[in-house]
């Protein structure tokens, strides 16, 4: 797949950027009271980890953002909406983890529009759904 290497570049940039501003914050004084519990100190590793996790599963549904794309057309054209609404539970349950509200509202109306089973209904909200795909991609610098 020729347009992967771009996003491995992007998953990179993002992995690094994350990794050098963890933690920074530009409020200017601490709260009075801390909000996050007090982690013992072989925790705290484990705890820089994860903050960086959800960021790097951006990076992640945007490198395999080209194939689903891929498989939603394929199942579209086939007529095959069991399979269509598979993945678009799939990148659905992705899309919604990452807080990317345009791709996650884009899908959550096509998954509302197969349960209609009304091909009108259903083709306007695939093509919403493939034009939101198509942004976020334009967006991401993707030139597949």
């Amino acid at each position: 797949m020729e347009g992967i290497h771009p996003f491995r570049q992007l998953f990179k940039a993002i992995r690094d950027y994350l990794h050098n501003f963890r933690g920074q914050s530009s409020a200017t004084s601490a709260p009075a009271v801390p909000v996050a519990p007090a982690l013992p100190e072989d925790d705290l590793e484990l705890d820089e980890r994860l903050r960086a996790f959800p960021g790097e599963m951006f990076a992640r549904l945007l490198i395999e953002l080209p194939g689903h794309r891929t498989d939603f057309a394929a199942a579209y054209q086939a007529g095959d909406l069991d399979r269509l609404g598979h993945s678009v539970h799939q990148l659905l349950g992705g899309a919604a983890y990452c807080d990317a509200p345009e791709l996650t509202t884009g899908l959550r109306e096509l998954r509302l529009a197969l349960k209609t089973r009304d091909p009108q209904t259903i083709e306007y909200y695939y093509l919403r759904a493939i034009d939101v795909i198509d942004a976020t991609l334009r967006y991401s610098g993707y030139q597949g």
